[in-house]
């Protein structure tokens, strides 16, 4: 349609525009992920045509070329959005595409505060959190919601939309960062991220959504398939989650929130195993209005994670806090973050 009518437009540059964007259209179709050219989409680009077609039909009549001038412009930048919203943020350009890293650890929101659940699984691409945003304002989900046999992050046919990151104060309710996990033979990449609020309440549902907010900036990272792939099967055999470790960290803040007031003054944020391999524990704690944080370093004793974590718990609670060993101060840069303590969620075993 639009290449016809632009036949008729007089020579300049809305003549350029027209037949770009005309030309455009069955490039995006034919290149596009058949996972994102829904109904959906087909249904915003012709939202997107009809006032183009309405002002082309009214040149038509009126031969008004500045009115028509005037029109192609707001006309030509909404189908602009309509195709990249619908299928431009995904493509990764022309290959071959250099493969990075995937790298995939437990540990705790970035949070100043008491997360609402860990440990999170946190996912690094070239050693960097980067899907955690500038304000570390999304972390991963439970371990056991996105790893295991049938893993989300693994690349099916048709391609899901996964959710990837979640809300870090908020959880998914409050907002996911979502993207297709695509095959493409020796790689595997994260395409077309989106946004969405108050849809996703596990990391894939069924059917994949249409919409979101495409305004992310999120580059697609591109994985060796081989390494990816070793990757989440490593994490998901493992099971750190339900290693000594960590149910001996969750039980120690188990143990500790038990009596809020007994860590005065300080707040119980979390505990987490500090270096799984030596032994020790760090607990965090926080001022009431988290601007002031201090992690004390634990060493555990033998024994079951119920006695280890019990034995560590009383001496950190029968010692005033200013004679605690091994203390080093921290503090949370994301104060737009912070949850407030005194209405404490407790991390849980298991």
């Amino acid at each position: 349609m639009l290449a016809v009518a632009a036949t008729t437009v007089p020579d300049g540059v809305g003549l350029d525009v027209l037949l770009a964007a005309s030309f455009r259209i069955p490039v995006y179709l034919n290149i596009a992920l058949p996972e994102v050219v829904t109904d959906f989409a087909i249904g915003n680009i012709v939202e997107a045509l009809k006032p183009l077609n309405s002002e082309l039909n009214d040149y038509l009549s009126d031969s008004d070329t500045a009115h028509l001038a005037d029109a192609l412009g707001p006309g030509l930048q909404n189908l602009h959005r309509a195709l990249r919203d619908c299928f431009g943020l995904w493509q990764l350009g022309k290959g071959p595409w250099k493969s990075q890293r995937l790298d995939l650890r437990l540990g705790v929101p970035d949070i100043a505060g008491r997360p609402t659940a860990y440990p999170v699984l946190k996912i690094l691409i070239d050693g960097t959190e980067k899907l955690a945003g500038r304000d570390r304002q999304y972390t991963g989900w439970h371990p056991a919601d996105i790893l295991g046999p049938g893993s989300p992050l693994l690349p099916t046919e048709p391609a899901r939309r996964v959710a990837l990151y979640v809300n870090a104060a908020g959880g998914p309710a409050t907002g996911c960062l979502a993207a297709y996990v695509k095959d493409f033979g020796d790689q595997v990449t994260w395409a077309d991220f989106r946004l969405f609020e108050g849809v996703y309440h596990a990391p894939t549902i069924s059917p994949n959504p249409d919409g979101g907010d495409w305004r992310i900036g999120i580059v697609p990272p591109v994985f060796d398939a081989a390494q990816y792939r070793a990757e989440v099967q490593r994490v998901s055999t493992e099971r750190a989650w339900k290693a000594e470790p960590w149910q001996t960290a969750l039980l120690l803040d188990q143990y500790l929130s038990a009596d809020p007031g007994a860590l005065c003054p300080w707040n119980l944020g979390w505990a987490e195993p500090h270096g799984e391999a030596t032994g020790m524990f760090s607990v965090t704690l926080w001022d009431d209005h988290c601007d002031r944080g201090l992690v004390v370093d634990l060493v555990a004793g033998s024994g079951t994670p119920e006695r280890r974590a019990r034995q560590m718990a009383d001496s950190l609670l029968t010692i005033p806090s200013h004679q605690w060993p091994r203390t080093r101060p921290t503090q949370r840069q994301t104060s737009s973050l912070a949850r407030p303590l005194r209405a404490r969620s407790t991390g849980k075993p298991g």
